[in-house]
């Protein structure tokens, strides 16, 4: 490629997340009363009364001599220190937004809900919502194609970057996963949510579910991945101005807007709110203990668990296989409010996926994990 690239710092962003999700609301151009049919609302009832505000929307053309998501992607993701500029989405860096496909050369747009999951190609209206684009690398945009959101893989290499730009990303992947940079978790979470919560399978579009399952690169059902992983990036990664302003463009355009950048409480309220469904399975979230960092993952003979306490428990761990067979349970005892590293090393192991089940008696949460000999 032959764009030159110019490092954005602005994407290191402040993580002040209790502070942004109270204010994140003060910076926003939202319209009066736009969200009045959400008020006292809560679960799939909020959820449903969400997708009757943000459907009145308006479509724009993929590609077109006129007003395209081109034209709007330029805008909404231009880069705040050089207005020529748009920053891609996965490399962080500063672009020449002019540059629009170029025969190769230039920059191309991603469907963060990936067009094939739900089969709906760049067809006008849901697979034109620039709130589902993203400008990115061409390279990068090819190699995540249609993954699933989630943690864990091999760093990323793009194998064609841009001038001044070395080829390392800080995404990882592991061939069925895709994993972005810390810096807009959070902006991917929030469209993915998005995306479920404005398609629900009327006017002949797909009706779009976030699930905890990871599926074949073939698959074209309307289904996304890792629903967990992207509760815990919107929690991580809080909303910033980048979003808030993207947020406004688009708005100019389309006349609808992503409610879980304007209201981020909105995620937990329709798939949290204390329980989840995992696997059908009820999960009743704990609220006097976090699970910090589960690492590495992948991991070979041990593993590591950062577990903050929040109030007086007893914690066990067990681990299953992929089937729900037990493997091995792991008593912590009494642990007090503070926080704990653990080292575990289960036995017998085979290399697979692993689901790590956490339980103080009132709670319970489980994590994926991978062993690999």
């Amino acid at each position: 490629m032959t764009m030159q690239a110019i490092p954005n710092q602005k994407l290191l962003k402040k993580r002040l997340c209790a502070l942004t999700l109270i204010t994140s609301t003060l910076f926003s151009q939202v319209p009066i009363g736009y969200y009045d049919q959400a008020k006292g609302k809560s679960g799939q009832e909020l959820k449903k009364n969400l997708n009757k505000i943000i459907s009145s929307q308006t479509s724009f053309p993929y590609t077109s001599s006129n007003v395209d998501t081109w034209d709007i992607l330029k805008k909404s993701d231009a880069d705040p220190k050089n207005a020529d500029n748009i920053i891609l989405i996965y490399t962080g860096y500063s672009v020449n937004a002019e540059q629009e496909y170029n025969n190769a050369q230039g920059w191309s747009r991603e469907h963060v809900w990936a067009k094939s999951r739900g089969d709906f190609g760049n067809s006008f209206g849901i697979g034109t919502d620039v709130h589902n684009l993203k400008p990115s690398d061409i390279s990068i945009n090819s190699t995540r194609g249609n993954k699933d959101f989630d943690n864990g893989g091999n760093i990323v290499i793009d194998k064609s970057p841009a001038v001044g730009y070395s080829g390392n990303t800080e995404c990882k992947s592991n061939g069925s996963t895709w994993e972005p940079p810390d810096n807009v978790k959070g902006d991917i979470a929030r469209i993915m949510f998005y995306m479920s919560t404005r398609y629900e399978g009327s006017q002949g579009d797909p009706d779009l579910e976030i699930v905890n399952d990871i599926f074949t690169v073939s698959s074209k059902l309307p289904k996304h991945g890792v629903l967990e992983a992207l509760m815990d990036w919107h929690s991580f990664d809080p909303v910033d101005e980048f979003e808030r302003n993207r947020n406004d463009v688009i708005y100019s355009y389309q006349k609808n807007r992503n409610p879980f950048i304007d209201h981020p409480e909105f995620v937990d309220s329709i798939w949290g709110s204390g329980k989840t469904i995992v696997d059908s399975a009820t999960i009743i979230l704990p609220k006097k203990f976090t699970i910090e960092k589960i690492y590495p993952n992948p991991f070979n003979a041990k593993i590591g668990i950062k577990i903050n306490v929040l109030e007086s428990i007893i914690l066990k761990i067990s681990l299953f296989d992929t089937n729900g067979r037990k493997i091995e349970e792991y008593n912590l005892g009494s642990l007090n409010k503070g926080g704990f590293d653990f080292v575990w090393r289960p036995k017998k192991l085979s290399s697979g996926i692993y689901i790590i089940h956490f339980d103080d008696n009132n709670s319970m949460l489980s994590k994926k994990i991978t062993f690999l000999k």
